[in-house]
């Protein structure tokens, strides 16, 4: 049985966090906006502030450092130039549940990404899945929807570094390579930082959708910014070359170009399907991932047994999968609770669609030593549909047909947003609700 159960949300509920020093406050939001100050020791329903979003809320962290108490992030969509903003409790809410206000943020960090493409100038604000801060506060990670993990400085608005696998797994793949890297598409991720305290280096952790997850090393404060290039608008139009994603500061046009971390420290291995969590121990060394699958996976610095000394390790380690060459297309039907008629994949079908066919299954029933359990068989069955969603997204992009240009009025770092004549597709309907969000102009 509980011992505490909160039934204010008018949706699903995204976060939890705890106070970092006082047992009796958290922080609660959820998909309808609403973000709630519980306080344990007030009488039911314990509610001791209210505040809500125009938008879902991915993400409302304290600010874990024991010396501060009262700052809070918040992540939201609503805000297309900054996804993530940094809060004080004592302002942010009220008595009966009311909007927060953007202008009352501490720290807004910018988060809209603009980019040179043939000639063109496109942009674009991805959707933010999450935002988690170091042990020590000094850090906060924006988690964003088909992007990399930005860092920040809590106290500054513009980005320190991007994090991803460029340098592990060039574009375009070699054939070895296809399908991997890490890639935020198809689910929501949770990241981590951790292990400072005991390897004297601050690391951050988060799942992909290649079915690993990546570490990687955070530099310190100074190096990070004195890698950080920053011009005005009018620069960046006349001197920044194509294909480079730069991020538009929120006061007087300029434009950030972050440190790139293209080379993770290590990868977690195992997986066999997509790895949503990531979460460093706080004393040990040891990571917990968790996705798709039922399993959580526990990885330690050193190994826990002496398996690795077997001759044959090598062949019977866990692998992470390569990305399915075929889809069990029954099994992704009945994990969306459609029914699927016996002669739903015919043979011939099953052929020309690179799809097992009915014999085939028969065959490898006959074959198998064990039937696989309940519990098996609807890991099977999910990860056969996220296989399926991911060949759907492998073609989405961040960037969609518009240009920016500089504008004729006299401020001359204002940036105007004209829709182009490209090649570029823009997201289907269906893929609308995940996809990242667009500007179709410039906020006063």
């Amino acid at each position: 049985m509980p011992t505490y159960t909160f039934g204010e949300h008018d949706g699903s509920v995204r976060e939890v966090s705890t106070h970092p020093t006082n047992p009796n406050l958290c922080l609660t939001c959820n998909d309808d906006g609403q973000v709630f100050l519980i306080d344990l020791r007030l009488p039911s329903p314990q509610l001791a502030g209210a505040g809500y979003m125009l938008d879902q809320v991915a993400s409302s962290p304290w600010n874990p450092n024991p010396s501060d108490g009262n700052t809070f992030a918040i992540a939201s969509g609503r805000d297309h130039r900054a996804s993530v903003a940094l809060y004080d409790v004592r302002t942010a809410f009220h008595s009966s549940l009311a909007p927060i206000d953007k202008a009352q943020a501490l720290v807004r960090y910018a988060s809209q990404v603009v980019c040179r493409f043939e000639g063109h100038t496109i942009s674009a604000s991805p959707d933010t899945t999450g935002a988690q801060f170091d042990p020590s506060g000094r850090f906060i990670v924006a988690e964003m929807s088909l992007s990399q993990p930005v860092l920040y400085a809590t106290d500054d608005s513009m980005p320190l570094a991007t994090m991803s696998s460029r340098l592990w797994h060039p574009s375009p793949p070699i054939s070895d390579d296809a399908g991997a890297g890490y890639r935020n598409s198809c689910t929501i991720k949770r990241g981590s930082f951790g292990f400072e305290s005991l390897a004297g280096q601050l690391y951050f952790v988060a799942g992909s959708d290649d079915f690993r997850a990546y570490g990687w090393e955070v530099p310190g404060m100074e190096a990070l910014r004195e890698q950080r290039t920053e011009l005005s608008a009018l620069d960046w139009a006349a001197h920044t070359s194509e294909n480079t994603v730069w991020f538009r500061g929120l006061e007087h046009g300029a434009m950030v170009l972050p440190c790139d971390l293209s080379s993770p420290a290590f990868t977690l291995e195992g997986s066999q399907s997509i790895v949503n969590s990531a979460l460093c121990h706080p004393t040990l060394p040891m990571i917990a991932t968790a996705g798709i699958e039922r399993m959580i996976r526990l990885h330690y610095a050193t190994p826990m047994s002496m398996e690795h000394t077997r001759n044959d390790y090598a062949q019977v380690r866990p692998r992470t999968r390569t990305r399915s060459s075929t889809i069990d297309m029954a099994a992704v039907a009945r994990a969306m609770r459609r029914h699927v008629p016996s002669h739903a994949v015919s043979d011939s079908d099953a052929e020309e669609e690179n799809i097992p066919s009915r014999s085939s299954s028969a065959q490898d029933t006959t074959t198998s030593s064990a039937e696989p359990t309940a519990a098996e068989l609807a890991d099977q069955e999910t990860i056969a549909l996220f296989d399926q969603l991911l060949e759907d997204e492998e073609g989405r992009t961040l960037f969609v047909p518009y240009e920016f240009h500089l504008s004729d009025s006299s401020d001359t770092d204002s940036i105007d947003t004209v829709a182009i004549d490209s090649m570029w597709a823009t997201p289907s309907p269906s893929s609308s609700s995940s996809s990242a969000s667009v500007t179709s102009g410039v906020e006063a």
